[in-house]
Order: C-alpha cells, then sequence, then structure tokens
C-alpha cells in the first residue's frame, strides 16, 4: 500500500525536498501554497517574514510553514543559510 493511500500517512508524506547548501541569493515569496512547508536550517542564518511578524532562522532550529500562510524568506548575505 503506497502511504498517499494508508489512513496514518496520506496527509504525512512529503510531496518534495531540497537542499540548498551555502545558499547565497536563494529567496522565495509565497501570497499562497497548498502545502506544508518544513525547513531546517543546518548551517548560516536566513530572514523569515510572516504577515507583520519577521526573525531569523539560524543553524539548528526548524520552522513549519502551515498551508496557505503568506511568507517570504531569504538567505542571509554575510551568512548564508544551508537548509
Amino acid at each position: 500500500m503506497h502511504f498517499s493511500q494508508h489512513v496514518l500517512t496520506q496527509d504525512l508524506y512529503p510531496l518534495g525536498l531540497g537542499y540548498y547548501a551555502a545558499a547565497l541569493g536563494h529567496a522565495m515569496t509565497r501570497e499562497f501554497h497548498d502545502d506544508h512547508l518544513l525547513i531546517y536550517c543546518v548551517k548560516g542564518r536566513g530572514l523569515l517574514k510572516v504577515g507583520p511578524r519577521r526573525g531569523y532562522l539560524k543553524a539548528g532550529q526548524l520552522v513549519l510553514l502551515p498551508r496557505g500562510l503568506a511568507h517570504n524568506y531569504a538567505s542571509d548575505a554575510a551568512d548564508p543559510w544551508t537548509i
């Protein structure tokens, strides 16, 4: 049985993943997205903005952005993140 069909995992399996090493210039803006996004910062830092709130995502931290939440983020120019 495929993960997408099992009652325990049908909403929990990843649709995609990526790895961005020392990602100088990496940035994303989403007004709307139709899936949940989990970002784990391995090294460096990046700026995250969600509505009026903003802060840095640093090495060892992770953030979960729920479906439909407008956001933008960018790797720090002086200390680019690896996510």
